[in-house]
């Protein structure tokens, strides 16, 4: 297909995101804060990993972003994250 999507999160929606992603052939890139969701994330097709832990400030996860995709960066992006008002901040 010649698309790549960023998702941002590998919980449980991030993960069937990226599933699908790759059953359509397109190339995913997951960024989270878990090392061990982003383990998942590889074993659910995930091409790259970004773990926000190594690259806290946005403007480093963009470049990175745009290193892996020839400094394009992606057109498709899915936010797969989860805020609870309730449990603080």
């Amino acid at each position: 297909a010649g698309e790549t999507l960023l998702i941002q999160g590998a919980g449980s929606m991030g993960l069937y995101a990226c599933a699908i992603a790759k059953e359509k052939g397109v190339t995913t890139i997951v960024i989270d804060s878990v090392a061990e969701r982003l383990e998942v994330a590889r074993e659910f097709g995930a091409d790259h990993l970004i773990n926000m832990t190594d690259l806290p400030q946005m403007a480093d996860r963009e470049a990175a972003v745009k290193a892996l995709t020839g400094g394009r960066g992606t057109p498709w992006r899915r936010g797969c994250t989860t805020w609870l008002p309730w449990a603080g901040t």
